[in-house]
């Protein structure tokens, strides 16, 4: 027979957390060792979305979700945690994966936790101390930023803007962002507006399961009330983001512009000889 799945929050469908530590804590602030006088591990880092391999190649986007979040434990817990359980359920869907990434990069924090005691693990309620700690220590983090950063983006860049109006595009395409601080500025408006219309078509799954732990106090206390600005933060977090999504843009939109016009040719050649 085998072992369970990792139990989930019901709100968010992340893995549940390990109930936190005191030593751990102690461990990972450097005031205790991280070894034993035997050389052992007494506390490391588990990785909430597992087996690995498994993971990063359920799909697109598997690589971010590997990386969007870790957690700093003892050694005796993490063991304990494997032999009874043998991973969370994996999104099946690139939109899962995307939704689950941006709520563990998000900071969201599930109410309860896993106990690990001599007969078997619990399920327990985490206090808002144990929460905030969580939040705050270290002890839960983004495994890698710029692996979830860059596969945020390439999602989101993905998606259809077949419903941006053509003559936003047009402007878009006929702007030099070179020939004045005037055009620059408008063409760094136009990417973030044809970023943020793209997220739109994502967003809808992620909107409450978001704006609730928003609400409740379960996110990192630095996030904005809403999961697209969050998004588009990460994407566009300097301004060598921005030329970078505006350059992809342009070329995009080009090239379907490109598309369509010799799509129309064609038909109009179609019908010329036709007649």
């Amino acid at each position: 027979m085998g072992r369970p799945q990792t139990p989930i929050d019901e709100t968010s469908g992340l893995p549940l957390l390990f109930e936190p530590q005191e030593q751990a804590l102690a461990i990972h602030w450097g005031y205790e060792r991280a070894h034993d006088t035997n050389g052992r591990v007494v506390a490391d880092w588990n990785h909430v979305w597992h087996p690995g391999r498994e993971v990063v190649s359920a799909g697109s986007g598997g690589d971010g979700l590997r990386n969007s979040r870790v957690q700093f434990v003892l050694r005796s817990d993490h063991d304990d945690y494997h032999h009874y359980f043998d991973g969370p359920p994996l999104p099946a869907k690139p939109s899962g994966r995307f939704r689950a990434m941006v709520m563990c990069a998000a900071g969201y924090i599930p109410t309860d936790a896993l106990r690990f005691e001599t007969d078997s693990p619990r399920i327990v309620r985490l206090n808002e101390w144990q929460r905030l700690r969580l939040r705050e220590s270290g002890e839960v983090r983004v495994a890698s930023l710029s692996v979830v950063q860059g596969v945020m983006k390439d999602f989101v860049m993905r998606q259809s803007v077949d419903h941006v109006k053509p003559r936003t595009i047009d402007r878009f395409l006929k702007l030099d962002p070179g020939e004045s601080t005037d055009a620059a500025r408008e063409h760094a408006y136009l990417a973030h507006l044809l970023l943020s219309l793209a997220i739109d078509r994502i967003e809808d799954p992620l909107v409450k399961p978001y704006t609730e732990a928003h609400e409740k106090g379960l996110l990192a206390p630095d996030m904005p009330p809403r999961p697209d600005q969050f998004i588009l933060g990460n994407i566009l977090r300097s301004r060598k983001n921005v030329r970078g999504v505006a350059n992809e843009f342009a070329t995009r939109l080009a090239r379907q512009r490109q598309g369509r016009e010799a799509t129309i040719s064609a038909g109009q050649l179609a019908l010329s000889a036709a007649v």
